[in-house]
């Protein structure tokens, strides 16, 4: 979202009484766009109906002078026709693009003073609203780019660097027992404990028809999900599972034969080798 001020706005600032109001945009992952106002009445700027919602709250911005990310705390109460709490369980607000800003709501041609943008964090449903952390786009700049030397593996098991062919090593399944929305068994299962570790899962049929999560523990022919399904597991429902890698030399040597390709460096020394001094 362009930032633009105009000496018209910073003038308006400067005067004893202001018309400014607090505006935040939504993008989210399913291409819709929100926008929300704590005025009492819709402002309309770059094509976007901004409404009045009351129900929403904004902590205190904290802005680094740094590399420092810049954090929002957003809470919002469900009695909006357009935030709804089925699609905060659905994800529709994860990893949603925002932007916050100051607007002169008695002249929009002025421009706006453009406070934090960024992208939330993962939405969580709260008793009474959902919640979600929003960190700038100084995030980036936190984020490691390039390679490493690391013990385990970097590559995405599956992927091209990798090699595996995942795919070729799906299995098709059926729930048997529901423990709730992140665990349930198909008690067909054969494969040795910890297999499917870090994989994914995906129903075919069922009310969670075409949605996938990862794999945090499998034993015994029961998966556990890292993140919960957005609705109720059935006994019945099919579904198809991915094993996974933990990216340790010897799951890629022994599980999968695929040492070859091995993208870490177990053979390094470690920090008790190189710290080490001639004895005495």
């Amino acid at each position: 979202m362009p930032r633009s001020l105009s000496e018209d706005l910073v003038s308006h600032f400067g005067q004893e009484v202001t018309t400014i109001a607090t505006c935040w945009r939504i993008e989210r992952r399913d291409g819709t766009v929100l926008g929300f106002t704590n005025h009492d009445e819709t402002i309309s700027y770059n094509g976007v109906d901004y409404s009045p919602f009351s129900s929403a709250g904004i902590s205190d911005l904290e802005q680094m002078a740094d590399t420092e990310a810049d954090n929002v705390d957003i809470e919002i109460a469900f009695d909006s026709e357009y935030i709804t709490k089925t699609d905060v369980q659905l994800g529709l607000y994860d990893n949603a693009a925002m932007h916050v800003f100051l607007i002169n709501y008695k002249d929009t041609t002025q421009g706006i003073v453009q406070l934090i943008s960024g992208r939330l964090g993962e939405a969580e449903v709260k008793e009474y609203g959902g919640k979600a952390e929003m960190v700038s786009i100084g995030h980036a700049l936190l984020n490691r780019i390039g390679r490493t030397y690391e013990y385990r593996c970097d590559a995405v098991f599956g992927g091209a660097k990798c090699g595996v062919d995942a795919e070729a090593l799906q299995v098709n399944g059926t729930v048997t027992a529901v423990t709730d929305r992140a665990i349930f068994t198909d008690s067909s299962r054969s494969e040795d404990d910890d297999y499917f570790n870090y994989g994914l899962i995906e129903f075919t049929s069922g009310a969670n028809n075409g949605w996938t999560r990862e794999v945090k523990d499998f034993g015994s022919g029961q998966f556990t999900a890292f993140a919960r399904f957005p609705y109720d597991i059935s006994i019945g429902d099919t579904f198809t599972a991915t094993p996974g890698c933990d990216k340790y030399p010897d799951t890629c040597k022994d599980r999968y034969d695929n040492f070859i390709n091995f993208r870490g460096f177990p053979h390094l020394p470690g920090r008790d080798e190189i710290t080490r001094y001639p004895d005495a």
